[in-house]
């Protein structure tokens, strides 16, 4: 059974964010300079041991400046020198190598360890199935050709879905015969519509026709309104606009002049 992890001892969140906080207080390398690098990965190590921390990825990321992509981008030869893939691939060597001694001292707990090795160094749970299948023939060439002979030729498939003498008519489908009833239905009312379009468009020319002389009167009597009206505004120096149609609103009579106030 996996060893349970140890509950933390008081004050371990604060070292860890102290020793995060060592991170935070470098700059950011330059990243074009891989002497530059190792020197800082160097620095990084070195902090690890004067301070009894487990080196990782992640952290000296951190270091870096960079981030954990960055530097597995590096390790793998993406967006990299030969000499940046040369450092990167050194450090996480060292790396994997603490963190094998570590589980096989029991340092870490085991099912942090598993969980290290697949986020940080690659590795995955993988299952090799294998299938096999038997191409070699077990007939001679003598039955190989008795065997072939038996097939049906070529010529013997016509285009009416009959193989062999056994015809299979597509038209005694029951399925194929709906279809067929669908289809023709579809087309016999797109042709209705087609040819009720001229109808139709009589019927609506006739409507309008018809609205037209009932309301001729109507249209007739609106015009020379607001034909009057227009008069009547232009004669009196009002040049107000009112919409067509609608007469002024006449004055509520009170028995006093609207437009003067009491006095």
């Amino acid at each position: 059974m996996p060893r349970k992890s140890e509950p933390k001892e008081p004050g371990a969140n604060r070292k860890a964010v102290l020793n995060a906080l060592e991170a935070w207080k470098h700059p950011r390398v330059d990243t074009k300079d891989p002497q530059a690098i190792a020197d800082r990965i160097e620095e990084y190590l070195k902090f690890c041991v004067d301070n009894d921390v487990a080196p990782g990825p992640a952290a000296c990321a951190s270091w870096l400046g960079i981030s954990v992509a960055t530097l597995w981008d590096w390790y793998a030869g993406r967006k990299a020198s030969p000499e940046h893939q040369r450092v990167a691939a050194k450090l996480y060597g060292l790396l994997q190598n603490v963190w094998e001694q570590d589980m096989h001292e029991g340092t870490i707990n085991n099912i942090s360890g598993i969980y290290v090795g697949k986020a940080f160094y690659g590795f995955v749970d993988s299952q090799e199935i294998v299938v096999q299948t038997n191409t070699q023939s077990q007939l001679s060439v003598a039955e190989l050709i008795a065997e072939s002979k038996l097939l049906p030729d070529a010529n013997t498939i016509e285009a009416d879905y009959s193989v062999v003498g056994e015809e299979m008519e597509l038209e005694d489908d029951p399925r194929y015969q709906k279809s067929l009833a669908r289809k023709v239905k579809s087309d016999a009312r797109k042709a209705a519509i087609e040819a009720n379009k001229p109808k139709q468009a009589a019927k609506i020319k006739r409507y309008h026709a018809k609205y037209y002389q009932e309301h001729k009167k109507e249209m007739d009597a609106a015009r020379r309104r607001n034909e009057q009206l227009a008069a009547e505004r232009a004669q009196n120096g009002d040049l107000t606009r009112r919409k067509p149609g609608r007469p002024k609103k006449a004055q509520k009579e009170t028995g006093a002049d609207p437009g003067q106030g009491d006095s």
